[in-house]
């Protein structure tokens, strides 16, 4: 195999020959131009930013939110995102191979290589959760909508701590079917038993499915009895998922994206026709594109607007 040099030493693994196949013998040339196009865009607008940005949209003065992040975004997130594909395309190297470039630089690329492999495993055990979850909510009954589960505790509440002080606010009384009734104005003839809440002290069932079912969090870090093995299979999936999607490289993973990528658009264009359809979505959504211009004069909005920008396109994560 023939390689060419530059001035900097860095080797391009790249064939001489004009005959077919890929240019880069070494990591594989993308099949199509919509590959990578896909990958970069998945990469890009992945859908961790997607939900992170919604809460960040809200705290910091709604749609008027958005006139510092697109100026850090045209000033500083898209051309060093744009400096970073360039130099990955035209080189065809590894982060830690690229920096022979400037050796004084190669602990970036050891960097990123350490931090991309602790976002991979963080990210998969979501995936593992949320495989974990999509499981369960096969079944007929969702369990984290119930308490009575042998999960659950004595502060175990169907009623967040809204609802609570709704139903007291009408004079109402608990049953230990989650039901809020008045005996003034019903027939208090029934099975269930009135419950005294506290709402300060009380815990949604949803909490206590993910903390004492799906995490099953044990007292402490040597208490190695407490494992989900079911969260462990899910867990196993997914990164056998990471296996299938890469151990061809881009040959596998351009393909991959197709699914990774417009999948869950889809669910979210989904779950958005759902929420317009639910009681006060309308609220909700002129609470987001009320415009508060004071938050502009805000140095703590331009400074988390900056951060949210790095974050989102995930700069210098080898990407």
């Amino acid at each position: 195999m023939n390689y060419e040099e530059s001035d900097f030493g860095i080797e391009y693994p790249f064939e001489e020959t004009g005959g077919s196949g890929d240019e880069n013998r070494i990591r594989g040339n993308w099949s199509l131009k919509l590959d990578y196009l896909f990958s970069i865009f998945g990469y890009t607008f992945a859908l961790g930013n997607l939900w992170r940005f919604p809460y960040h949209f809200g705290i910091n003065g709604g749609i008027a939110y958005l006139i510092p992040y697109t100026i850090l975004f045209f000033v500083g997130a898209l051309p060093i995102l744009f400096m970073e594909v360039s130099l990955g395309q035209f080189v065809s190297l590894g982060p830690a191979s690229v920096w022979k470039l400037a050796p004084l630089f190669k602990g970036i690329g050891i960097s990123m290589l350490f931090v991309s492999t602790l976002i991979a495993i963080y990210y998969n055990l979501i995936t593992a959760w949320a495989l974990y979850y999509t499981i369960n909510s096969l079944k007929f009954s969702l369990p984290w909508t119930t308490c009575g589960n042998e999960w659950n505790s004595e502060n175990c509440s169907v009623w967040n701590k809204v609802s609570i002080n709704a139903c007291r606010h009408l004079n109402g009384s608990f049953l230990s079917n989650g039901t809020c009734v008045d005996f003034n104005n019903s027939d208090p003839s029934n099975n269930s038993s009135i419950l005294v809440l506290d709402s300060n002290n009380k815990t949604m069932t949803g909490i206590e499915y993910f903390h004492n079912q799906v995490l099953m969090i044990s007292s402490g870090i040597l208490d190695f009895e407490t494992i989900n093995w079911q969260l462990a299979i899910c867990l196993l999936v997914a990164w056998l998922f990471v296996f299938l999607c890469s151990f061809k490289g881009i040959k596998t993973s351009g393909k991959a994206v197709y699914v990774t990528v417009l999948f869950p658009y889809i669910i979210l264009i989904v779950l958005l026709i759902r929420f317009f359809t639910l009681p006060g979505s309308l609220n909700g959504f002129l609470f987001f594109m009320k415009p508060n211009i004071e938050i502009i004069r805000d140095l703590k909005v331009w400074a988390n607007a900056a951060i949210q920008c790095f974050i989102h396109f995930q700069h210098a994560l080898e990407g």
